[in-house]
């Protein structure tokens, strides 16, 4: 048998460390996912690329991962069609990871710089476990990566047809190809690659306001961002913020290595420098610009590990030839500090998870497992044209098969989402007409809520039977249905249903 050469080895490793995190999340997917899902198993059905019915809304941010997963998905279903498409990104993911790393980082002769990159991500919580729970992680890593090689190489246009794809994976990485145009000095057939991601986005955008009737996600306007929230995400970030980024970043302090990493790479090689360095950008651009997201981690950031880690490892490596003019004992204990914890950060919240995320809150919400069990019952006790008020749609709406008003979040909700855009806030009954509009049109028969969430109504509830009055109807609880070890839904019913 031939022996595997060094490079071949530590990919391999770095393959069976990412199999290794991936089996242990295997049974996790997220409620997110779900609600992808749905609109998958609705155009299985025929019933078009929608949620619940018509008008058709776009309430993704990721239809491109969909479309990708949608072949499969006649065969296996779904959830999944999304771990095993996944799955594979991500392994290939670490094969284009290998190929930039060493382009990057041989020139400097550590022979630990690379197997770093690769294992750092490999064992990445915010990478693997978002790839194993049904989200377009790893494909929008996978095509990233992809099209920064396809530059490198020459082949500009090629890169930019990668680029428009990952834009349909994940909207803000369409700044990626026009940010390498601008940062590397080879551009040569690059006009054509701007011309064509142009033509791209102005036929997606066109096929977008033609099916959906809007030219950009109803997502854009459901999760806004803004300057004001990314200067809060930058002051709050030394202090342990939730800044979007994923670890070993997330903190801040490793980003000032990476720029330093940033900078070496770009004098050494101008045009990987400027590709490895857009990405990057990008990346932290769109971390800080979006509202803290739900699960307190950094999966908006995850795709673009990759190229972050290599930037922080040459920033390792330059910190560590600076010190060494004056010792070389304390530059390598500096180096090896720094490696240490890029690696022990991200371990720490793989460790955090396995012992408490399953079972608490938002961990629970990540892995699914226990919102599976109400939602049937629901599915099985609940009239056909029952119309659920929730703010946690994915789960509920793929396995009840009921109609499920996003009243919180207005994902999949135009009218709600066009409040939360407006006025920067979630909206509650009673005090937003515009919000008591759209509930009484929907007019829902059934609420189900986190018990802890119930106070947010700001409506009086009954001590004696937990009942509640919204907008002059009564609501009475039905059931309960406990999710975790701090949180328990609980489902109501309006007054003038009949019991079932």
């Amino acid at each position: 048998m031939r022996r595997l050469q060094p490079r071949e080895g530590w990919l391999a490793f770095a393959a069976a460390v990412y199999g290794a995190v991936f089996a242990a999340f295997r049974h996790a997917t997220i409620d997110d996912a779900y609600i992808g899902f749905t609109y998958v198993r609705n155009v299985l059905h025929g019933k078009g690329f929608v949620f619940w019915s018509t008008p058709p809304v776009e309430g993704v941010t990721n239809i491109g991962w969909l479309l990708a997963i949608l072949p499969l998905s006649s065969l296996v279903g779904p959830a999944a069609a999304a771990k095993i498409v996944g799955g594979l990104a991500g392994l290939a993911t670490l094969w284009l990871t290998d190929c930039i790393a060493r382009s990057a980082l041989e020139p400097d002769g550590r022979a630990w710089a690379v197997p770093f990159v690769l294992l750092a991500t490999a064992s990445s919580f915010d990478f693997v476990f978002f790839t194993t729970a049904g989200m377009e992680t790893s494909l929008l890593a996978l095509l990233v990566l992809g099209s920064v090689l396809l530059y490198l190489t020459g082949r500009r246009v090629l890169a930019a047809a990668l680029s428009l794809a990952a834009f349909l994976v994940h909207p803000e990485a369409v700044a990626i190809f026009p940010l390498m145009v601008a940062l590397c000095p080879e551009r040569r057939g690059a006009l054509r690659g701007l011309g064509l991601l142009a033509f791209g986005v102005l036929l997606v955008t066109a096929a977008r306001h033609f099916y959906f009737g809007m030219l950009v996600p109803n997502t854009f306007f459901a999760k806004p961002g803004s300057g004001w929230q990314a200067i809060m995400n930058v002051t709050e970030l030394p202090w342990g913020g939730r800044s979007n980024l994923a670890e070993p970043f997330a903190h801040g302090w490793l980003l000032l290595p990476a720029a330093f990493g940033a900078v070496r790479l770009t004098r050494r090689a101008a045009a990987l420098g400027g590709a490895v360095t857009s990405v990057v950008l990008v990346a932290i651009g769109f971390a800080f610009y979006s509202r803290p997201d739900w699960t307190g981690t950094g999966r908006y950031f995850a795709p673009y590990l990759p190229c972050a880690l290599t930037l922080l490892a040459l920033g390792v490596i330059g910190i560590e030839d600076a010190i060494a003019r004056r010792g070389k004992l304390v530059a390598r204990i500096v180096a090896v500090a720094f490696v240490l914890l890029a690696f022990a950060l991200p371990i720490r919240k793989l460790v955090e998870f396995e012992r408490t995320g399953w079972t608490s809150h938002p961990g629970f919400v990540m892995a699914g497992r226990t919102l599976i069990e109400p939602t049937l019952w629901l599915r099985d006790h609940l009239p056909p044209d029952a119309v659920i008020a929730t703010r946690r749609i994915g789960a509920l709406s793929y396995f009840s098969e009921r109609h499920v008003f996003d009243f919180k979040y207005g994902l999949t909700e135009p009218r709600v989402a066009r409040i939360i855009f407006e006025t920067k806030r979630f909206p509650v009954l009673g005090k937003n007409p515009a919000f008591d509009a759209a509930w009484r049109d929907v007019h829902p028969g059934y609420i189900l809520e986190d018990e802890i969430a119930l106070p947010e109504f700001k409506a009086r509830i009954d001590p004696h039977d937990g009942s509640m009055k919204l907008l002059g109807e009564r609501f009475e609880r039905v059931r309960s249905f406990p999710l975790s070890t701090d949180r328990t839904w609980v489902l109501l019913r309006r007054s003038d249903l009949p019991a079932r």
